[in-house]
């Protein structure tokens, strides 16, 4: 009766009470995506995990929160752009298809670096990159270093590849140029990862992350001109 008298039905009440539950949570959710992915993000390569000789050994949780916050982030990235320019009616089919599609696409990435890391093992040890004198660089140190760099990029890739279609002129020149421009950076912060990791000469390392490229290029060269 109070409420009612002061001007408040139950109904305006439940609703009150069901949109501060979504604010809070989209707070909590927001902080938690700034805690977790931003500093992984801009801060490469962040420490912890990223230390002299890491092992990589108690870092399964870390890197669990790591990709399901930035699958979030894209789902959100990828679903917003997707529900501006569709139909409003088919909003839940857009969100489910979405989820699928960034959750493959995760699992894709995973598989992705997992085949990089086999690659990237061998040339390291060819190219002079170690821990210490007789000791080299782990498959498990090599995998867990590029899944750290790759893994805070995929809300950024997420956003890039769905923001080009509709843009038009300068905006659409900048976003064809963005994804080279990170992976740029990707290249470096991985160098550096490695660098902080085997605490070598920045020689090997550099050679180790260049000389996939210069075969691919000789390769390349070799099929054009056969």
């Amino acid at each position: 009766m109070a409420n009612e008298e002061n001007g408040e039905r139950p109904g305006d009440l439940a609703v009150e009470s069901r949109l501060k539950k979504i604010f809070d949570s989209s707070r909590n959710f927001l902080a938690s995506a700034l805690s977790e992915w931003l500093p992984s993000l801009i801060d490469q390569p962040t420490n912890p995990p990223f230390v002299k000789k890491a092992i990589f050994n108690d870092e399964i949780a870390r890197i669990a929160r790591l990709i399901v916050m930035a699958v979030l982030l894209s789902v959100i990235i990828i679903g917003s752009f997707k529900l501006v320019y569709n139909n409003i009616s088919e909003s839940a089919a857009i969100i489910s298809q979405t989820i699928l599609d960034v959750i493959k696409l995760s699992l894709c990435v995973i598989i992705a670096v997992f085949l990089v890391s086999l690659v990237y093992f061998p040339i390291a040890a060819l190219s002079g990159v170690k821990i210490s004198q007789n000791k080299k660089l782990s498959l498990r140190q090599v995998f867990f270093t590029t899944l750290y760099i790759i893994v805070p990029w995929l809300p950024i890739f997420a956003f890039i590849i769905t923001a080009i279609l509709p843009s038009k002129g300068i905006i659409l020149l900048l976003l064809l140029m963005a994804p080279y421009l990170c992976l740029i950076y990707i290249m470096l912060n991985f160098m550096r990862a490695i660098k902080v990791i085997t605490d070598c000469n920045w020689t090997p390392v550099i050679l180790s992350v260049l000389a996939p490229f210069f075969m691919l290029g000789v390769i390349f060269l070799i099929l054009l001109l056969s």
